[in-house]
């Protein structure tokens, strides 16, 4: 593969990501996520392009391992991730996000039960005992 020069300045690396062409873009996202470049990224491509997907991805797993949970989710969920998205909203407990992707997700009546017996032991975990007696009285109802 062929290496592109790029220039030091963050905006004018910004500016060079789309006109480079699609066989670079796997550099090109190699150098958003070195130098933590996701938001000007996606300011370059259209919310519904295959590149603002990956580097949507792409954010959303920096986020997760910045432990910025919600953050990704909501960025997974915007891109399109919702299996991503349903992951991190279960990882910090944020029920309502974690039932909204799931709907997106078309589950079964058994599998939105599931999801809600380990959305509510989460959230008993988090001391949330409100919260959680909610989701189980509403998702997690034995047959």
């Amino acid at each position: 593969m062929k290496s592109i020069m790029l220039p030091k300045s963050q905006a004018c690396v910004c500016m060079i990501l789309i006109p480079v062409g699609p066989e670079y873009f796997p550099e090109c996202l190699n150098l958003i996520k070195d130098k933590n470049l996701y938001n000007e990224a996606l300011k370059l491509y259209p919310p519904n392009s295959q590149q603002y997907k990956d580097i949507s991805i792409a954010y959303g797993e920096h986020l997760l391992q910045e432990h910025l949970c919600e953050p990704a989710g909501l960025v997974f969920a915007r891109c399109g991730a919702h299996e991503k998205a349903l992951s991190a909203f279960l990882a910090c407990g944020s029920w309502q996000q974690a039932l909204c992707v799931a709907a997106q997700l078309h589950l079964t009546k058994d599998q939105l039960a599931g999801l809600g017996r380990t959305l509510a032991g989460k959230l008993a975990e988090q001391r949330k005992h409100g919260d959680a007696a909610t989701v189980l009285e509403q998702y997690a109802q034995l047959e």
